[in-house]
């Protein structure tokens, strides 16, 4: 269960990732779009936490190696039983390339 948490928790902190970026785009401020998500419908952890910690890298990164490796073991199971994480998938290595940009 811990491990679909997780893999949900980093789903939503790659579509926070994405938003930010969007949201970069249309000229919205990282905190101020974080903070209107955290609020809205769009609320959770990872969002609150990323309003709170003043960025959408903040939360994930901290949790950075746990995640990965959860993810590793969720995303390997999932391939061993013929699954795939689905929707989340993109989401992920949204994560994924957020956590690479920030190893830098």
């Amino acid at each position: 269960m811990k491990l679909l948490n997780n893999a949900v928790f980093a789903a939503q902190s790659g579509l926070l990732a994405e938003a930010v970026r969007l949201g970069g785009r249309l000229g919205i401020e990282e905190g101020v779009l974080l903070d209107a998500l955290s609020h809205g419908s769009a609320s959770s952890n990872a969002s609150v936490t990323s309003a709170v910690r003043g960025g959408v890298g903040g939360p994930a990164v901290s949790a950075g190696a746990f995640l990965r490796k959860d993810l590793a073991v969720v995303t390997d199971l999932a391939g061993e039983l013929g699954l795939s994480l689905g929707p989340m998938e993109p989401a992920v290595r949204a994560l994924e390339e957020l956590l690479l940009a920030e190893d830098g």
